[in-house]
């Protein structure tokens, strides 16, 4: 892993030079004729590090993982809200219609009572209109007009 594509939060560029220093070692240890000895004792006491380099990246992994999982739970959370709060004006819009329809029959009922209201009106000046007409075919008396 190169400073170039190490990604964000991974140790020192330390971790990586010290991966190359090893890898030189080797190469510089063949060619001076070192023992094996001599090499896996430098190869273990570079270990470590390497080691250590994985070990912070699965540590990094786990803390990204659990930074987007917190990111997500938010996210889903403000949702329900979003969810919650439509869901409740939805009801109110419903309540409101329901409301309004109660009105719009109360009003056509009160219309109705109206009508007939006139209609037996109309109905009884006819019949006074008819008496008024009855009586004055048979000359009972005189009726005001």
């Amino acid at each position: 892993m190169t400073p170039d594509t190490r990604r964000r939060g991974s140790p020192p560029a330390a971790v990586d030079i010290t991966r190359e220093l090893a890898e030189i070692m080797i190469e510089a240890g063949s060619a001076r004729g070192c023992r094996p000895l001599e090499m896996r004792q430098a190869m273990n006491t570079l270990k470590p590090f390497s080691d250590e380099e994985r070990a912070y990246d699965v540590y990094q992994r786990r803390q990204d993982f659990l930074r987007q999982q917190r990111s997500i739970e938010r996210e889903m959370a403000e949702l329900r809200e979003s969810l919650a709060a439509l869901r409740q004006e939805q009801a109110e819009c419903e309540e409101a219609r329901a409301a309004r329809e109660v009105e719009r029959q109360a009003t056509e009922t009160r219309w109705q009572e109206i009508e007939t209201v006139r209609q037996e009106t109309e109905a009884a000046l006819a019949e006074v209109e008819r008496l008024k007409a009855l009586l004055r075919s048979k000359n009972l008396g005189d009726v005001p007009r």
